[in-house]
């Protein structure tokens, strides 16, 4: 029983709601997020860490995916981690 592409790409559609080329698109993006929250690797190693060629089409891809661009949300993340760290030292 053989597959072909355009059989396995509409198989692949119904079973998770979304293209080949979609599903890892997210996948991508959720491991940049990741990356921004947890590491200190600039745009540019994460955009080559997920497997991104361009740091441009990488901050394109994140603001459709987040409504926000990778720089806001470390940015975000920054300023949410000294709220914390300023919260632990009043106390």
């Amino acid at each position: 029983m053989g597959l072909n592409c355009n059989k396995l790409q509409l198989e692949f559609k119904e079973l998770y709601g979304q293209s080949v080329n979609g599903y890892i698109r997210a996948v991508k993006m959720k491991k940049a997020k990741e990356l921004l929250e947890e590491s200190i690797m600039n745009l540019s190693q994460i955009t080559h860490a997920i497997g991104i060629a361009s740091p441009s089409y990488f901050r394109r891809l994140f603001k459709e995916f987040y409504q926000i661009t990778p720089s806001e949300y470390r940015k975000r993340r920054d300023q949410k981690l000294k709220g914390k760290q300023h919260q632990y030292e009043c106390h």
